[in-house]
């Protein structure tokens, strides 16, 4: 999306609603769904986009999208009452955005004169994008040889980024190879510079710039821009700003009100998803969004519900939950933490959670859907179960009793589009495909094309990750948590009863009252947890401002501190990169990290058995990745000088290690320093008497 004004001072727009890219594909493999039409909270990015072009006090738009997407964007921009005139440039021949601007270089009557804003697709912000442009402007005014103006988040999400800064904003580093890691190369020895430098790690490139009118013709005299993080990379690579005085401003993005991030995948799409019902893209709400047809109530949780919504009185709806337009829920259905379109009917006895239902869909009798996306018009029979991870295409029906395994796809393939653009291989590893007689999926009856052009695929990802078996592990030691903790409170309550001669029947029902929250309660629980620790790792928080926030959520959620440790110390794990370093590198790393963050490990963890949680899980993640191995004994003696795990603890560990397994390699690393603690230990004892 770009932005820009001519020589009459209005300021006009060119909006990328194509996004280039197969990422979302699945659901969006029909030819005629565009992608800036997926929708958020019930409401299409676009929509949201082209409101914070009303914010910039943007009059004309021109969409730029690939041809096959012309016809059904237009439909959709038809229905929109907004007061800015809007234009199409299409093309089939288009490859890459760069060929889009390429071409948009060529058009004298669409070609900005001035300095305009440019927004690439599936950006997400409630950036008011007038101040950007002021400050840009004023910037020119003084020197013309400020090119770009590029808007970076403190919140990395989808498009992380590395970038250097001169103390007046000047870009002079900037990469994109790595997520979440500082590769900016050579950073000490820019000893060419008289002012200091800022070094900024792990920030969202939102996709945001403000361009002089010379980019465009930058990229009609190289046709290897992709991007305009091409350009970007080439300026500063080449030297240019030292050369030829061509100078690129990095403006940090700060303040509530500057949420922005890009949508470029399925995971950053569920991001987006629920930053936006948690209210982080506030002052935009799911009840308080300017150009929604649909008013929602807000209640507390926060739930969001239109008020044609049917909720049976059985039903239970869950905290940060929203329910679209005419949306039935029957009885004894639990949804918790989704988001459900417009009409949409949720049968009996269905489970929802962690998921995204989009509109016109039907979840018959008993069905679980958990971590998934659900497409229009998709039908799921009695007793399906769809996994995490899961997609389901539009007008996809599937079969009764049918257990969908996870970070599965099940498209409707459409010949041939397809076919010729998208590699199944590449996207998706393993393939599978199932016929309408396959008995598991089939086309709905509801669409009009011909059955014969129609089948069902269905992918099935491999896991990138071992974050399904570190929840697994955490989830282990949460049960048997929960049922110590359900054990005390019926021996507490036995022992009340005994002294005012309880009735049995009033112990049965205030023993069942004061059980541990349901499964879906404790999840929600531990990724509000994890939430508030990530947006501390990421945005630099002191140690102190994290144990106050982990603290306030500790006594909000009811929850205990070995809960609070068992969230936060595999995000801190997270952290830690030994890819590309030496040994004495990543020893010296991860001292500064742990020394930092050790007053948090400290205060969560408390007791001994969360010492010997720790441990247990330090091995495992090890044993998961092997790279870690070296490192096992290192990091113990690492949170022994920093007051996380004691002496008992360790000794303790590694007794009953040696129960278990005799051979253990990760006994056997830490046998020389638990030798010295039991050492030392004697020495002490000695010199006391």
């Amino acid at each position: 999306m770009a932005a820009y004004s001519t020589n009459d001072g209005t300021l006009k727009a060119v909006l990328f609603a194509d996004f280039f890219s197969e990422k979302l594909r699945p659901p969006c493999t029909d030819e005629t769904f565009c992608e800036a039409l997926v929708p958020i909270a019930n409401v299409s990015l676009l929509q949201y986009q082209l409101e914070a072009l009303l914010q910039a006090e943007v009059k004309e738009c021109v969409i730029i999208c690939r041809e096959h997407l012309r016809e059904t964007l237009k439909k959709f921009v038809q229905t929109l009452n907004f007061d800015m005139k809007l234009l199409f440039l299409t093309s089939s021949q288009w490859v890459v955005a760069g060929d889009a601007l390429r071409e948009l270089d060529s058009r004298g009557d669409l070609r900005p004169q001035s300095d305009f804003i440019l927004i690439f697709p599936g950006a997400f912000f409630t950036v008011n994008l007038a101040g950007v442009v002021k400050e840009h402007l004023a910037r020119r005014e003084r020197s013309k040889s400020w090119v770009l103006t590029s808007c970076l988040g403190q919140r990395s999400i989808s498009c992380s980024c590395d970038i250097a800064r001169l103390e007046n904003g000047q870009v002079i580093q900037y990469s994109n190879d790595r997520k979440d890691k500082m590769i900016i190369s050579g950073i000490m020895t820019m000893t060419e510079y008289s002012s200091g430098v800022e070094i900024f790690s792990g920030l969202e490139d939102c996709g945001i710039d403000i361009c002089a009118p010379e980019v465009l013709v930058e990229f009609r005299e190289n046709f290897d821009y992709d991007n305009i993080r091409d350009f970007i990379r080439g300026k500063i690579d080449g030297g240019e700003g030292e050369l030829l005085g061509n100078q690129i401003y990095g403006h940090i993005l700060s303040g509530s009100a500057d949420f922005a991030c890009r949508i470029t995948d399925m995971e950053s799409y569920f991001y987006v998803c629920f930053a936006f019902i948690h209210r982080w893209s506030y002052p935009w709400t799911v009840e308080r969004f300017p150009f929604r047809t649909t008013q929602y109530e807000y209640r507390r949780g926060p739930k969001y519900i239109t008020s044609s919504c049917y909720l049976a009185r059985s039903s239970y709806i869950g905290r940060c939950t929203v329910l679209g337009e005419n949306t039935r829920i029957d009885e004894n259905a639990v949804i918790v933490h989704s988001i459900i379109g417009d009409n949409v009917t949720i049968g009996p006895k269905c489970h929802i959670e962690d998921s995204v239902i989009w509109s016109n869909s039907v979840l018959k009798c008993n069905v679980t859907v958990v971590g998934a996306l659900i497409a229009d018009n998709v039908i799921l029979n009695d007793d399906c179960v769809i996994s995490e991870g899961c997609i389901v295409d539009s007008f996809v029906v599937v079969n009764a009793k049918t257990h969908v395994a996870q970070y599965s796809r099940i498209v409707l393939q459409r010949h041939p589009y397809r076919k010729d653009t998208i590699d199944e291989n590449s996207l998706f590893g393993k393939m599978e495909s199932f016929n309408l007689e396959s008995n598991l999926f089939h086309r709905n009856e509801t669409t009009t094309q011909d059955d014969s052009m129609h089948h069902c695929i269905l992918w099935q990802e491999e896991r990138r990750n071992s974050e399904a078996d570190e929840e697994s592990s955490i989830d282990e030691l949460e049960e048997t948590e929960r049922k110590e903790s359900e054990s005390n409170a019926m021996d507490e309550d036995n022992r009340e009863a005994a002294e005012v001669d309880m009735a049995p029947d009033l112990l049965s029902l205030k023993s069942s009252s004061s059980l541990s929250p349901p499964t879906t309660e404790r999840k929600l629980i531990r990724q509000e947890i994890r939430d508030t620790f990530q947006r501390a790792l990421e945005e630099q928080h002191p140690p102190e401002t994290a144990v106050l926030e982990l603290n306030a959520l500790k006594l909000a959620l009811d929850v205990t501190s070995s809960h609070i440790l068992r969230v936060i110390f595999p995000l801190l794990l997270d952290k830690l990169d030994i890819q590309g370093h030496t040994q004495q590198q990543v020893t010296q790393q991860w001292i500064l990290f742990f020394r930092h963050w050790s007053g948090v490990l400290t205060k969560f963890c408390a007791h001994s058995l969360d010492g010997m949680w720790l441990l247990k899980y330090w091995k495992e993640y090890c044993e998961r990745l092997p790279n870690y191995r070296k490192y096992f004994s290192f990091l113990v003696q690492l949170l022994y000088d920093c007051d996380v795990l004691s002496e008992d603890c360790i000794i303790e560990w590694v007794s009953d290690e040696d129960k278990a397994n005799a051979q253990s390699v990760f006994k056997q690393q830490l046998m020389p320093f638990v030798q010295w603690l039991q050492e030392a230990e004697e020495t002490s004892s000695e010199n006391e008497a």
